[in-house]
C-alpha cells in the first residue's frame, strides 16, 4: 500500500532513485528508507544505509555509500557482468517547521555508481553501490551559486 508523507510521524527519510538502461527510455529502480512504500514507486527499505560524502569545495574522489539488501535490481547490478551505466539521485524530504502537509525536498546527492560489491564486510544478503558526484566527474570547480547572476543551486529545483 502507498501512503502519502503527510500520514506519516517520521521527521525525514531519504528517496534514492537509480536510473539505468537506454538514456533515450531509461529504466528506474526507486527505494525509500522508510518503512513502508512510497508515491511514486519507491520501495520501503528501512534496511538501506546510506553513507553521504562530505560536501566540500575539491576534486577528491568522496564516495556514496549505499548498502541495501540483495534484490532483483541490486543481484543483476553486483553479479559482475557487464551492464549499462547506473546513475544515482538521493533527495532528503523533511517535515515543514510549521507543520502540515508542506514539506522540504532537497537532492543531497547526483553522481554514477563506480563500484559495487557483495556482501560487504561479511553480510551476506547484502550489497553495496559506491559513486562518484557529478562534480568529480567533470573536473571543474563548482560550487553553490554565489552571484546575482544565477539564483538556483547546482543541480537544484530551477538548475538548467
Amino acid at each position: 500500500m502507498t501512503k502519502a508523507y503527510a500520514q506519516s510521524e517520521k521527521e525525514s527519510f531519504c528517496l534514492v532513485t537509480f536510473q539505468y538502461g537506454n538514456p533515450a527510455a531509461p529504466t528506474f529502480a526507486r527505494y525509500t528508507d522508510w518503512t513502508e512504500d512510497f508515491v511514486g514507486g519507491y520501495v520501503g527499505t528501512p534496511s538501506m544505509k546510506i553513507t553521504l560524502p562530505e560536501n566540500g569545495g575539491t576534486f577528491e574522489e568522496r564516495p556514496l555509500k549505499i548498502e541495501m539488501p540483495l534484490d532483483a535490481f541490486t543481484d543483476n547490478a553486483s553479479n559482475g557482468l557487464p551492464h549499462s551505466p547506473i546513475y544515482v539521485t538521493v533527495q532528503e524530504i523533511s517535515r515543514a517547521l510549521s507543520g502540515g502537509p508542506e514539506a522540504l525536498n532537497l537532492i543531497v546527492f547526483r553522481g554514477r555508481v563506480t563500484k559495487t560489491v557483495r556482501n560487504p564486510d561479511g553480510r551476506s544478503s547484502r550489497m553495496q553501490f559506491n559513486a562518484l558526484p557529478v562534480k568529480s566527474r567533470i573536473e571543474v570547480p563548482l560550487a553553490l551559486a554565489c552571484n546575482h547572476h544565477c539564483p538556483w543551486t547546482l543541480f537544484g529545483r530551477g538548475c538548467g
